[in-house]
Formats: structure tokens, C-alpha cells, sequence
């Protein structure tokens, strides 16, 4: 997993994580998602950058609700 912040021109975003499975992402939130997603998001450098984890903190995992 990845920690990446939306900093594009648009107010929010929606992103699909999973198979039918989206998330609203506001212009300058941070979110965790997968290190492929986030590769792929990457490449849009005008509207995404990669953030440092918090240090020392789990993170949770979204993504099956568990």
C-alpha cells in the first residue's frame, strides 16, 4: 500500500479501488491504496503525489471492511 494525495485542479475525484468499489478523494486528501493504483496515479504527476506514511502507526485496510 501506498500513500498518495490528490492535488489536481478539480474539487474532488472519484477513484475506483476495487471491482465496483469507489472512493471520493477531496483535492488535497491523502489516501492508501494499492502500489499498482498508485503507480498508475503517479503518472498524472500534475495531479498526484506520493506522501510518507505516518511513522510507527498500522494502517487500516479498507478494502474488505475488516
Amino acid at each position: 500500500m501506498k500513500a498518495i494525495k490528490y492535488v489536481g485542479p478539480h474539487p474532488s475525484v472519484e477513484v475506483e479501488t476495487g471491482p465496483r468499489l469507489w472512493i471520493e478523494v477531496k483535492n488535497g486528501d491523502k489516501v492508501e491504496v494499492s502500489d499498482d493504483l498508485a503507480a498508475r496515479l503517479l503518472e498524472q504527476f500534475d495531479n498526484w503525489t506520493e506522501t510518507k506514511p505516518k511513522s510507527g502507526k498500522p494502517t487500516a485496510n479498507t478494502e474488505d471492511g475488516k
